[in-house]
């Protein structure tokens, strides 16, 4: 069963966003165009969620700079993604494909 879901948008890089989508209840979330990582961390940290994926637009510096850096701190991450570019991915998605991560859908 799915919880309630929320979008916390994270400004960075001056004129640009990364997002974690939360599944409220179970606290999962998947980050979204990690560019900062160190940052993406401090927040999961801080609010007690438990980051379980990444998803990346695709795969400019300035959407997929942080993949990597998210696995090293957690190798179970699967990193999705449309194009073989993107550094880190695990799972390839589709245009219009509904992505399901354990309790987050989107």
């Amino acid at each position: 069963r799915v919880g309630a879901m929320k979008v916390k948008v994270i400004s960075i890089l001056e004129d640009n966003y990364m997002y974690l989508v939360i599944e409220e209840q179970s606290k999962q979330a998947i980050a979204v165009d990690p560019a900062v990582p160190h940052r993406l961390l401090e927040i999961v940290k801080r609010e007690g969620l438990f980051l379980i994926a990444v998803l990346t637009t695709h795969y400019h510096w300035d959407h997929a700079r942080g993949n990597e850096a998210l696995v090293n701190e957690v190798p179970s991450l699967k990193v999705y993604g449309a194009d073989d570019r993107i550094k880190g991915l695990t799972d390839k998605v589709t245009d219009s494909q509904e992505l399901k991560v354990d309790r987050c859908h989107l």
